[in-house]
């Protein structure tokens, strides 16, 4: 319990210490819908997730070391200080999802009807 408690503290962390609050508002949103996202990997072995997420284009967001050192990257444009929306979103979501998950995971039209909840 302790481990995931730490996990949770440090994407919150991360979250707290680079984005702004209009891009954690919309992020927020983002991240309440899978629909918005395309297709994601979370690979716990690796630490790597890569999420496709649905913003005017759909834009890659990179997540690593996401159990510790968290660092993230997305290939939209947004470049006004701090993360993105996107990478909010992508965050909110593997957060959620080390909640109530362990292992590998491709998202497949299966796999995407299994997941999809609101999350909090």
């Amino acid at each position: 319990m302790e481990n995931f408690i730490e996990r949770d503290m440090q994407i919150e962390n991360y979250i707290a210490r680079n984005a702004n609050n209009q891009t954690l508002v919309k992020g927020k949103r983002i991240a309440k819908t899978i629909a918005n996202f395309g297709e994601f990997d979370i690979d716990l072995e690796t630490q790597v997730a890569t999420f496709r997420i649905m913003g005017t284009f759909f834009y890659t967001v990179k997540i690593s070391h996401f159990l510790k050192d968290i660092k993230s990257e997305c290939s939209c444009p947004y470049d006004w200080g701090g993360i993105c929306k996107h990478q909010v979103a992508a965050l909110l979501f593997l957060e959620d999802y080390l909640k109530n998950n362990t292992g590998k995971v491709k998202n497949t039209p299966n796999m995407k009807a299994a997941v999809e909840k609101p999350m909090k």
